[in-house]
């Protein structure tokens, strides 16, 4: 099953040298979005497509996160370069996981 909606925002802090992309995909349920972000979740970051403009090329510190709630998933994607790799993996974590809650609040959870 695909994906109803989809989004994709990009984010950039430290002087560019930390970006981030978010996608955000809407399913008709949430048994489809539970069994998409566990599929998500077992590919690898070149087997997932998104702009990639919104983040590094090359880079020192670069993750994605999956995670589902409700009817959605949400995948972030954060890489940094230079100094502001050290500060990657914190911003990831807080990023995907608040953006995680706003949608469990959406959705009633």
């Amino acid at each position: 099953m695909t994906c109803d909606r989809a989004a994709q925002l990009a984010y950039s802090a430290r002087n560019g040298k930390l970006r981030a992309v978010q996608l955000l995909l809407a399913f008709p349920t949430e048994r489809y979005a539970q069994a998409a972000a566990v599929g998500l979740s077992r590919r690898s970051a070149e087997a997932l497509r998104w702009r990639r403009g919104g983040t590094h090329p090359q880079y020192a510190y670069g993750k994605v996160g999956v995670a589902g709630s409700g009817p959605y998933v949400l995948v972030t994607v954060v890489t940094a370069t230079g100094k502001a790799a050290g500060r990657g993996p914190a911003f990831h974590r807080a990023l995907h996981a608040d953006t995680l809650n706003r949608f469990a609040v959406l959705y009633g959870y």
